[in-house]
């Protein structure tokens, strides 16, 4: 194994996302010109996982996806789904992103994010980011790593 891989595998979270982009050819591109809600930070990804094809609107706040590194965007493209699940209600998730909850794009996303939920469970068995919010926010650790792949 290449150093590069050595040294980027020492963290279990992204030897699991490698796996999962691996197992399942997970495939993404952001569109810059389609925003929710027309904020910058929130880009449409279009992610194909198995060979199904998704759309998602991705909270990008830290514009990890102007890398285009692979591991990170899986990562942020599982964090979105991940942050739909544990948000109980929809005024709370809005919140939690700065959306308008009574922007009809916005509660229409919302409901496209249960569709594709499902869909992305059934196809990995789980959703997982693997990274921590903890390390994704304050940039340490896996996140980190996941920030300077090249």
């Amino acid at each position: 194994m290449p150093i590069f891989l050595a040294v980027l595998f020492d963290y279990p979270e992204i030897e699991a996302l490698n796996q999962i982009y691996i197992t399942h050819k997970v495939v993404t591109k952001t569109n810059r010109s389609q925003l929710l809600a027309g904020k910058a930070y929130y880009p449409l990804v279009h992610v194909t996982i198995a060979g199904q094809h998704f759309n998602v609107f991705v909270d990008d706040e830290y514009d990890d996806l102007r890398y285009n590194y692979p591991l990170l965007n899986l990562c942020l493209v599982l964090r979105e789904l991940e942050g739909y699940a544990l948000a109980t209600e929809y005024e709370i998730w809005c919140q939690e992103r700065l959306l308008d909850s009574a922007n009809p794009q916005v509660k229409e996303n919302h409901k496209h994010l249960a569709t594709v939920y499902k869909a992305v469970t059934q196809l990995l068995g789980e959703v997982n980011s693997h990274v921590t919010d903890y390390d994704f926010e304050l940039n340490a650790g896996a996140a980190q790593r996941l920030r300077r792949s090249k």
